[in-house]
């Protein structure tokens, strides 16, 4: 009696990848928002490494405590820990952490509530690009800046407590790259694809504009120095280190999001893509060059911008695509964020993931030897 042939191998581990495939597909599918959006943040820190990366150094605290109010409006980390009354690092990291938990929280929740229909596609841009990169060094001021984009974008122009309270916390983050931020908005609005964000651009310059003149007024005050006036002498070392690592900065500043920037673009005409290209890539990559942040900065500034042409994409996207489709899509685009590298390059330096995670873990290992 002859033997039935085998199937060929080949075939074989076609048929178990393709079960396989299928089991994620419908696993990620029947992951509630909630549940989804707190596994992508889990994943993502895993990815990149979460750590303690402050903004203000508290080696001395007397010159926390002596710092006058009008210094102090200049970073809303001092402000918080002028009014909190914390004077050491441990304090600070801890409550920089507990932030950071409660901006994962808020974002997912205000998504969720604002956005249900992208929300899932939205967590994998936010958390596995690289704006989770960035909010993953936890104790900057990034964060105010990210989370005020997103409830900026997610709730529309149609709702004007979350456009303010984003505005607010995008200032709060930061002021220059606020302004910047909104040079690029009202770039999309003149397109008739995004007219509708014209006034909140328009808001958004006016609370970025009042910011950085009252930072202006108080430094003149005090006689201290300010991110304007700092910057002419930084500029050279800024564009030595653009240059030395221009290709991971142009990389790490998008990330996966960069097959936004490329849908948006190819979507539209010719003249209009320009617009978009100017908006997206080329007002960030001024900003990266003539700054010593790098991708903090690109990130900051692209933020609103990227949101908006995010969503834009997304709600085309879904027109051409059946309901059935879409599981798919989500995994595809799950699987392409997590092949693309979370890298953050600033001053000339490439920081890989887990990089600067071992600092933080060199501190705490002291403090609890201490």
């Amino acid at each position: 009696m002859c033997e039935q042939p085998s199937v060929p191998t080949a075939l074989r581990y076609r048929r178990t990848l393709g079960r396989r495939v299928d089991f994620v597909v419908t696993w990620l599918d029947s992951l509630s928002i909630t549940s989804f959006g707190w596994i992508i943040f889990a994943v993502a820190a895993i990815r990149a490494g979460i750590s303690f990366a402050p903004n203000f150094d508290m080696r001395q605290a007397s010159e926390l405590r002596d710092m006058g109010w009008d210094v102090a409006l200049g970073n809303v980390w001092v402000v918080i820990l002028k009014t909190f009354g914390i004077t050491e690092r441990v304090q600070y990291e801890a409550l920089a952490f507990a932030i950071l938990v409660l901006f994962v929280a808020l974002t997912i929740g205000v998504v969720r509530r604002l956005q249900p229909r992208y929300a899932k596609f939205l967590f994998v841009l936010v958390f596995l690009g690289p704006m989770g990169t960035v909010m993953m060094g936890f104790g900057r001021h990034d964060v105010f800046l990210i989370f005020g984009a997103i409830l900026f974008v997610a709730g529309g122009p149609r709702r004007p407590a979350s456009l303010l309270l984003g505005a607010a916390l995008i200032v709060a983050g930061n002021r220059m790259q606020s302004l910047v931020m909104a040079v690029a908005v009202l770039a999309l609005a003149a397109l008739p694809e995004f007219r509708r964000w014209a006034k909140p651009g328009a808001l958004l310059g006016s609370f970025s504009v009042l910011a950085v003149l009252g930072e202006e007024f108080l430094a003149d005050q005090s006689g201290r120095a300010t991110q304007s006036s700092q910057f002419t002498g930084l500029i050279g070392q800024s564009l030595e280190s653009f240059v030395l690592t221009a290709p991971l900065l142009i990389y790490a500043m998008f990330g996966v999001a960069w097959l936004i920037v490329a849908a948006t673009v190819l979507s539209l005409p010719l003249l209009r893509s320009l617009v978009v290209l100017l908006a997206l890539v080329v007002l960030p990559l001024v900003a990266m060059a003539t700054t010593l942040d790098g991708t903090r900065v690109a990130v900051g500034v692209s933020a609103v911008p990227l949101l908006i042409c995010t969503l834009w994409v997304f709600q085309r996207m879904s027109q051409g695509l059946r309901e059935d489709q879409t599981p798919r899509v989500l995994a595809l685009w799950v699987g392409v964020a997590l092949l693309t590298p979370a890298l953050s390059v600033g001053a000339g330096n490439v920081g890989t993931p887990w990089y600067y995670v071992w600092f933080s873990i060199n501190f705490w290992t002291d403090v609890l030897q201490a």
